[in-house]
């Protein structure tokens, strides 16, 4: 049997640092809360209770597309703030939840939104609303 020199300590360290980190990123990603799905080049992530994608278009047709969907899903709309970049619209479902949904131009072709169900968030239903504002965007 040959003694261990440090060039063979280093030959046989390398695979556990490698599983060590792969172990470590695998269970970060896991476990920090954070589902994410990349669909063509729009990314969507449900993080900490909000929704958050980014819709084609400025943050004018974004508005008409949600105040659409906000309708269409029979929510009773309880206010709306808006200025020339952001766009805010509470609403309410018919359980009485409470959905937010900011909009927020990054440029005149692109909208980033966040859309918030309840205290705690709703992944199912937040992806319900940005359905169908995304098919309200269509021509």
């Amino acid at each position: 049997m040959q003694p261990l020199t440090n060039m063979n300590c280093k030959t046989l360290l390398r695979p556990i640092r490698l599983f060590l980190v792969v172990s470590v990123v695998s269970t970060l990603a896991l476990t920090s809360g954070c589902v994410w799905a990349a669909v063509g080049a729009v990314v969507v992530v449900f993080a900490h209770g909000d929704l958050e994608a980014s819709l084609d278009g400025g943050v004018e047709q974004a508005a008409s597309a949600t105040n659409a969907a906000v309708q269409q899903l029979a929510f009773f709309k309880v206010s709306e703030r808006q200025d020339a970049l952001n766009d805010t619209i509470v609403a309410r479902t018919a359980s009485d939840k409470r959905v937010e949904i900011r909009l927020e131009g990054v440029s005149s072709a692109l909208t980033k939104v966040k859309i918030r169900v309840g205290a705690f968030g709703d992944e199912a239903l937040s992806r319900a609303i940005l359905d169908k504002m995304k098919a309200n965007l269509k021509p």
